[in-house]
């Protein structure tokens, strides 16, 4: 019968697991005191929490309309390509990105923060600095806070299938949220509505530009013409004088065809100036929200639970590795140790 040896590799191996097993379970019962510290974590979490004041959120969902080429951008484009000067076609003041920055943006946040009439007839105080109880001698530092808090508490996202933009407003009061929401969206609006315009003055003055040109390449097309049929009243029975007058018809014909979708594109620029329909459609408008939202107090006290236990099975891991090397006959644990009660100035026992 054949007994099988262990090797000695396999029982060092064999030691070495149940060993740190045991060591932990050891530490876990002889420092069991320091399940307090998870307690105390989780606890404190969820006090923090609970006292914190409740937040309302407003909701709204817009999307940006025409997204991609502008209308009559194609042909100006093209246009312009005859003269050799490039025009974009593509506008990136219509993609939901755009719209996602200018939510968070500087300019309209402040425009927001410096509105009083938000919190008219509310009991909250005369601005949004009041609300977010901002303290400070400096105006133009409450002014920072305030814009610094609230795009603290605007969230966005963007819908990539459908291309929508969603905006989330949360502040103590829910009527506040809603006028924050609501106002944030014409200034939206109002911001695209003077970059189009803007736009389509350029664009208009870009074609006066060119209309100046290409008039007077009709003129020279049409004066040309005119003195050749002076010169060549019979020319219908010359092959080549045929030709010419062909030539000098189609040059004739092509400069006033430039000129015509000139005039179109001046037309549409100008009406683009003061045209002042929205640039946006607003799929879901702000509404006064119901039920406050979420505290979040179950995921907070796990989270600081965990932290606790894990800082509790360290603490507990490193006293019992003490503990073990004080019972033990280290020279290297008893040589520190010698060295720590020198250096606070005590002799060793």
């Amino acid at each position: 019968m054949q007994v099988e040896e262990s090797t000695p590799g396999e029982t060092n191996r064999e030691e070495e697991v149940s060993i740190s097993i045991f060591t932990v379970l050891g530490a876990g019962v002889r420092w069991w005191k320091l399940t307090s510290i998870p307690l105390a974590f989780a606890f404190i979490a969820g006090m923090t929490t609970l006292l914190q004041d409740r937040s309302w959120s407003s909701v709204a969902t817009f999307q940006p309309q025409g997204s991609g080429s502008a209308p009559n951008s194609s042909g100006l484009a093209s246009l312009a390509g005859q003269f050799g000067v490039s025009v974009p076609v593509d506008e990136p003041t219509r993609s939901p990105q755009f719209y996602e920055e200018l939510l968070g943006s500087r300019r309209l946040l402040l425009r927001v923060v410096r509105d009083s009439s938000l919190t008219a007839g509310l009991d909250l105080g005369p601005s949004l600095t009041d609300v977010f109880e901002i303290e400070l001698d400096s105006p133009i530092q409450r002014e920072e806070l305030t814009l610094r808090a609230l795009r603290g508490r605007l969230t966005t996202s963007i819908q990539r299938n459908t291309g929508t933009v969603r905006m989330a407003i949360a502040t103590p009061d829910p009527t506040l949220s809603q006028r924050i929401a609501t106002l944030m969206l014409e200034r939206v609006a109002e911001f695209n509505l003077q970059i189009r315009q803007s736009s389509a003055a350029e664009e208009a003055r870009f074609i006066r530009e060119r209309l100046v040109v290409v008039d007077s390449a009709v003129d020279s097309a049409e004066t040309r013409l005119q003195r050749w049929l002076e010169n060549n009243r019979q020319f219908e029975s010359s092959p080549s004088l045929t030709f010419e007058h062909q030539r000098l018809q189609e040059e004739l014909s092509q400069a006033r065809a430039v000129r015509t979708q000139l005039v179109q594109g001046l037309e549409q620029a100008n009406i683009g100036r003061v045209r002042d329909t929205p640039v946006i459609t607003v799929v879901d408008p702000p509404m006064l929200a119901v039920f406050p939202d979420g505290r979040g107090v179950t995921r907070r006290v796990a989270f600081a639970g965990m932290a606790g236990f894990i800082l509790a099975m360290g603490l507990g891991l490193g006293l019992e590795g003490w503990r073990r090397a004080e019972a033990s006959d280290d020279r290297a644990y008893h040589r520190f140790r010698e060295q720590i009660r020198r250096g606070r100035g005590r002799d060793p026992a």
